[in-house]
This record gives structure tokens, sequence and C-alpha cells, in this order.
């Protein structure tokens, strides 16, 4: 977080960011805590770095394999072969046609079903390599990573998909905290400052009532 206010101390804004980073803990009390920040967005090498990863993955390159095989096994675009295999994947409603391409290719669409299965695992821990890297340690490695409690694994991934949403609430959350805080922190020293000066005033002055009460001498 240090380096990124640095870096981002030296950019020439018009207009500054609204809303500042904050750190946040993630995790659970039989997993453990670790601090990690909040954005409220991801950086292009964040992006780069989950995209080379999932692109490589057994599930997703399944999928366009067989896609690719059965739009030219059964002549039809790659785009409906592709929604075909997807909508037999995710349950949607059997079409005719469907039906014909689940038939003809039952033994591979289950062994993509596994694949896919594997995969949304190793999202999971794609996604918080990829922060944790990014945020918290790059010297780790996904062995390092993949030992993690699931508790911090699942978190962290959640952020890494609020961040993708280019979610803002927590961000907003905390500033409204600041504000308020900062508010009350004023209103405070404002009237301990009062309270002072009425104190001051009260000891320095003169009582003009204990004179008048006084034997003349």
């Amino acid at each position: 977080m240090i380096y990124w206010l640095a870096y981002m101390s030296k950019l020439p804004f018009v207009i500054k960011p609204r809303l500042q980073p904050i750190m946040e803990m993630v995790g659970s009390e039989i997993g453990g805590y670790i601090e990690i920040e909040r954005r409220g967005y991801l950086t292009a090498s964040e992006k780069n770095f989950v995209q080379q990863v999932i692109n490589t993955d057994s599930g997703t390159v399944g999928l366009i394999t067989l896609a690719r095989k059965i739009a030219a096994e059964r002549s039809i675009s790659l785009e409906k072969a592709y929604q075909s295999v997807m909508a037999l994947c995710t349950g949607e409603p059997r079409t005719k046609l469907l039906e014909s391409i689940e038939a003809q290719y039952a033994e591979d669409i289950q062994t993509l079903l596994t694949n896919l299965g594997n995969a949304k695992q190793k999202e999971t821990i794609v996604f918080a390599s990829c922060l944790i890297l990014s945020r918290v340690d790059s010297s780790l490695t996904f062995d390092d990573i993949k030992d993690l409690h699931p508790d911090i694994l699942e978190g962290v991934a959640d952020l890494y998909r609020e961040e993708e949403a280019k979610s803002t609430e927590k961000l907003e959350q905390a500033a409204n905290r600041d504000k308020e805080s900062g508010e009350a922190s004023g209103e405070a020293s404002g009237e301990a400052s009062g309270e002072a000066g009425e104190a001051s005033g009260e000891a320095g002055g003169i009582d003009v009532e204990a004179i008048e009460k006084k034997p003349k001498e």
C-alpha cells in the first residue's frame, strides 16, 4: 500500500481520487487472518496474470476444443456449438439440437464436466494467488498459497471478484467512517477548547460581587 500511495502521489492529478485504498482482514478464527489491500479495482497486471493462467486451464481448453469439434462435424457455427456445449454444462432446458449433441458426444461432455469442476476449484486458487502475490508477499509460491486455509483462499478469491466488478461499497463505507470520525473529533476539540476558555476566563476574571460585599476599611 505504501508503494501504491508513493506512486500515485507522483501523478499530476487535476482531481485526486476520492476513494483511497483500505486494508482489511480476510480469513476466519479457525484458519487465521491475513491483511490485504482493497482498491476497488484490479490492475492490468493482475488481470493479465489471471487471464494467462485461465487460458491454459484444461477445462477452458477442453470447452473450446469440443465446441470446434462439434462445429466441424455438424457444419454449424463455432458460436452455436460453443453456446450448445455451455447450455449442456449448465443444465439448461434441452432442445432437439441439445439432445442430439448430448447423445452423440456424451463421453466428451462428461470429461468436460469433470475438468470444469476441477477448474472451478483451481479458479479460487488462481484468484487468491493473484492478489496475495500482488498485494501481500510476492516471494510466496503456488504451493505456499495452496497450503493456506480454505477460509483465507475463499476470502481473497471473493475480494478478487469484487475488485473485478469494481465494487466500491466498502471503500465508501470507510470514507464515510473517516469523515464522521473527523467531524466528531473536530466537535470534541472545539467543545474542549471552549470549555478551557471559559474556565480560563472565570479564573482570571474579577469577582465584582465579592468586591462589593467586602467590608470597607
